[in-house]
């Protein structure tokens, strides 16, 4: 991905800018209404700028066929959707992220039953630092 002119251009439209604020913004008072344990501003920040940044070349890859760049396309948008969140998460809180599943299966927490998952996740990122698990 060569940063050229026409790229640049691109990043300064008007109407991507706006779209880019009221998506940030929606995530950001998503965050503060719909609380989750892993679900933050900075992170929100911080995948809206990778997406912001690699969409519209990834579009053109598909659009104009460059068959070539397909892998370094994928590989950003799986970084933009995923792989940002997963190295936030890794420094943030590896103990949440790694424990999450032998604390769910201590509390005998279904996989239908949301409401306790989000209840006892949030109980164990308020209580982390008295709580290891093995």
């Amino acid at each position: 991905m060569v940063l050229n002119n026409q790229l640049l251009i691109e990043y300064k439209r008007p109407w991507k800018l706006f779209t880019l604020f009221v998506g940030l913004s929606l995530l950001i008072v998503g965050s503060y209404y719909m609380p989750a344990p892993d679900w933050d501003i900075s992170i929100s920040n911080i995948m809206a700028f990778f997406t912001y940044l690699s969409a519209a070349w990834s579009l053109r890859v598909l659009v104009e066929r460059q068959w070539k760049n397909i892998p370094l396309m994928l590989f950003l948008t799986w970084f933009s959707v995923d792989g940002c969140y997963s190295i936030y998460w890794y420094f943030k809180e590896s103990l949440i992220k790694s424990n999450y599943f032998k604390l769910a299966k201590t509390a005998d927490i279904f996989h239908e039953d949301r409401h306790n998952r989000i209840t006892i996740t949030s109980h164990f990122v308020k209580n982390s630092s008295s709580f290891f698990c093995d």
